[in-house]
């Protein structure tokens, strides 16, 4: 067996060949095309607020729990949940965030997604804006979150995350 490789542009067609155990050849092609997720706000948000001035101390205290174990309804300091690890990022710097990713969306005010800081929250969920998992930005659009007990508190790509879990960020907070 042979293996192509192709560079495409946006709008290529990618050729494909499948033989079957007779020896028939069928060609065919396709087009891929890939879609950013829209991010869609389930409230109004604001522009230009200053950035949190703990948001280095939150990035450096989440990061110092990267690789912490996953375990549900739990808010540290030996395992978190995803809410319970935003949560306990917080309290370490001495502010306090509700418990829950269904109560994280309301704290702080609302930004948008192009104006995220680090130790700003990250609210994820489906279209219809209820949360279902919560994670703390920490710049370059890379976040750190406590994510399922196989994975633990790992550091992601946000867009990459939004590719594989079926969701979306539906909401940004900033703590001030």
């Amino acid at each position: 067996a042979t293996t192509e490789i192709y560079t495409l542009s946006l709008h290529d067609a990618l050729p494909i060949s499948a033989k079957d155990i007779n020896g028939n050849i069928t060609n065919s092609s396709f087009v891929l095309e890939v879609v950013a997720p829209k991010i869609v706000y389930s409230q109004p948000v604001y522009r230009d607020l200053p950035a949190n001035p703990s948001g280095n101390d939150l990035v450096s205290i989440a990061y110092s729990l990267v690789g912490s174990p996953y375990i549900a309804n739990s808010n540290g300091p030996y395992g978190f949940d995803c809410s319970g690890f935003v949560q306990y990022v917080y309290s370490r710097i001495g502010v306090y965030v509700s418990r829950s990713s269904s109560t994280q969306i309301y704290d702080g005010l609302p930004v948008a997604y192009e104006d995220a800081q680090p130790g700003d929250i990250l609210s994820w969920g489906y279209s219809s804006g209820s949360p279902t998992h919560s994670a703390l930005y920490i710049g370059n659009g890379q976040m750190i979150h406590a994510t399922n007990p196989r994975q633990g508190v790992i550091v992601s790509d946000v867009a990459g995350w939004t590719r594989g879990s079926g969701t979306h960020v539906i909401s940004v907070r900033r703590i001030q």
